[in-house]
């Protein structure tokens, strides 16, 4: 069995950087002692603890050298900031619509099993999901639909109901994806590549090599969604991770912009 070469000096740092910033970042969130009422405020805190989990996965993955097989984590982790940017601007309606938007694709998944083992049965096939278990299937589905039918009826009363850019009601959105409200100048770069437009929405800034892709979104300090007053321990994160950035760019001659060494 061969085994791979260890990351060089430069990329080593660079993870070493990473790593502590996934810790301050984990450490912040815990200390800043969020808002946990509302629906919006909980989604809000929901996905910024799960985009530090994915960043985590990508995190080891890279240290492990598999940076190609990291690459569907980056863009699931760039989706949810894509969501959680998307809710902070009316985290109440548009966290009610992203609920509805699941309810309705969990529906439609179900549905496709029901077609799937139509054709199959008629088919004189066997299907993979047995009767039993779609019946099962369907009964949490509904009891699921009637938890959020109550939930929905409480928050209607208190005057929160899904809100929408746009006209569709089958995305959280109600654009036809969730990249149309995204300006179509962001960029962003993952292992040197830079990409334009609404197909990745954050300017984030990447070091990678054959073994590494580290990470980072540079942000303005402060979350939006939240009067925390602790810009400065952000900005402090911030200059840390930026810093070792510069120095990897350095260090093996790497643009971190399109056009720029540094």
């Amino acid at each position: 069995m061969i085994q791979a070469a260890g990351p060089s000096s430069a990329q080593a740092a660079l993870f070493a950087a990473h790593d502590r910033l996934l810790s301050e970042a984990i450490a912040w969130l815990d200390s800043t002692q969020g808002p946990q009422t509302g629906i919006g405020n909980r989604y809000l805190m929901a996905l910024g603890a799960r985009i530090l989990q994915l960043a985590t996965a990508v995190q080891r993955l890279c240290e492990a050298g598999h940076a190609a097989e990291a690459q569907p984590t980056v863009r699931t982790m760039v989706s949810a900031c894509v969501i959680l940017s998307y809710l902070i601007d009316d985290r109440d309606g548009r966290a009610v619509a992203y609920r509805e938007t699941y309810r309705t694709e969990r529906k439609k998944r179900l549905a496709r099993l029901e077609h799937e083992m139509t054709k199959a049965t008629n088919a004189g096939k066997k299907f993979f999901v047995t009767p039993e278990w779609l019946a099962e299937y369907k009964r949490q589905d509904a009891e699921l639909t009637s938890v959020e039918d109550k939930a929905s009826a409480t928050l209607a009363k208190d005057r929160i109901i899904a809100t929408r850019l746009g006209p569709r009601t089958d995305t959280f959105t109600g654009l036809n994806n969730e990249w149309e409200f995204i300006l179509p100048d962001n960029r962003f770069t993952v292992g040197g590549e830079w990409r334009h437009g609404p197909e990745i929405p954050y300017r984030l800034r990447a070091g990678a090599g054959s073994r590494g892709c580290a990470t980072t979104r540079r942000r303005e300090p402060g979350w939006p969604a939240f009067d925390l007053k602790q810009d400065a321990a952000l900005k402090e994160i911030d200059a840390r991770i930026g810093e070792a950035l510069l120095e990897f760019a350095r260090q093996t001659g790497r643009k971190i912009g399109p056009d720029r060494p540094t």
